[in-house]
């Protein structure tokens, strides 16, 4: 590393190295710096694959992969891509896909490379079940294995962003500063060595993020770029693609344990009212029959519901309790 230091500083600048001098500097862990790029994709990704009901009833962007629903109103994109490639081949619109409509995207030629279905599948197996030599919607929707390849084809469209290339990282990314919030000021980001990053047990850097919206099922792209500070050598890391689920509310499920409670709670503060019903009647035919008749049979009484009454508060005292 010494000699390598000293060579370096005895060099070029950085970005003036030729291929031959790199490939005789070699690489030093201690010349890379790190930098995390993001960008946010969801206006795309809703442009490209629409939009899904939630269970509340919520507009929000699709998400990635998520089943379908009887009424297909909360398919992720990769359960919507086979129904949508489905009604693109199925001209006629009558649910059933023959062979002639599915070689107009698979012709025979290309069938040996890609044929859209799983492993170990063709048009001829995947129609044996159906009517007609054709395919049905359900057939299509397990046996066809080309969504992951459309999705990943249009998260990457070389058209619309780069983020998978240095240049695209740094010309279409934002800078992540240290502390991993995406809300602070880019312009506080810098280049950071590894050490600088938590790390694996595998040795594999750790880079936190927050700050990230998720008020729409966001999707955003991370992209890390590593750079060599002698030879100006850039890198780009396999791009992330990650998606920040809107919170759903979803009610606790009720199990039997706490049915029986409920079911005891009522029955029991049901039956004390009722009870103190009964109390009240009584006490208005004692005032109506036995104050002015009968004082002594009144006093009685009322005792006896007084009693009665600070029972049933008791009781529901400590139910509350």
């Amino acid at each position: 590393s010494a000699n390598a230091s000293a060579n370096a500083s005895a060099g070029p600048a950085a970005g003036q190295w030729t291929a031959q001098q790199r490939a005789a500097y070699g690489l030093q862990e201690e010349d890379l710096e790190y930098m995390v790029y993001w960008a946010e994709i969801t206006a795309a990704m809703r442009a490209r694959w629409g939009a899904s009901i939630d269970a509340l009833g919520n507009n929000l962007t699709r998400l990635l992969d998520n089943p379908c629903d009887v009424q297909e109103r909360q398919c992720g994109v990769l359960q919507h891509i086979p129904r949508r490639v489905f009604r693109l081949l199925d001209r006629d619109g009558d649910g059933r896909l023959t062979r002639p409509e599915y070689e107009a995207l698979y012709p025979p030629e290309t069938q040996a490379l890609d044929n859209g279905f799983i492993a170990g599948y063709t048009f001829a197996k995947a129609a044996a079940n159906g009517t007609g030599g054709a395919i049905s919607l359900q057939s299509w929707v397990r046996f066809f294995g080309g969504a992951q390849a459309i999705l990943q084809a249009s998260l990457k469209d070389a058209t619309l962003r780069t983020l998978w290339t240095p240049c695209g990282a740094m010309t279409w990314g934002i800078p992540l500063g240290p502390s991993g919030n995406a809300s602070k000021d880019p312009r506080l980001a810098e280049w950071l060595p590894a050490t600088s990053f938590d790390q694996m047990a595998d040795g594999r850097l750790i880079r936190r993020i927050t700050g990230l919206n998720d008020s729409d099922n966001n999707v955003y792209m991370i992209s890390i770029v590593v750079r060599n500070r002698v030879t100006g050598e850039t890198a780009a890391y396999k791009l992330h693609t990650v998606q920040r689920q809107t919170p759903v509310y979803r009610p606790p499920e009720i199990g039997p344990t706490q049915v029986a409670l409920l079911v005891g709670v009522s029955v029991s503060i049901g039956a004390i009212f009722i009870i103190f019903i009964i109390a009240a009647i009584y006490s208005i035919a004692a005032v109506a029959f036995f104050s002015e008749n009968s004082p002594e049979d009144f006093q009685t009484f009322a005792r006896a519901f007084i009693a009665m009454f600070r029972i049933t508060i008791g009781s529901l005292e400590w139910w509350f309790d």
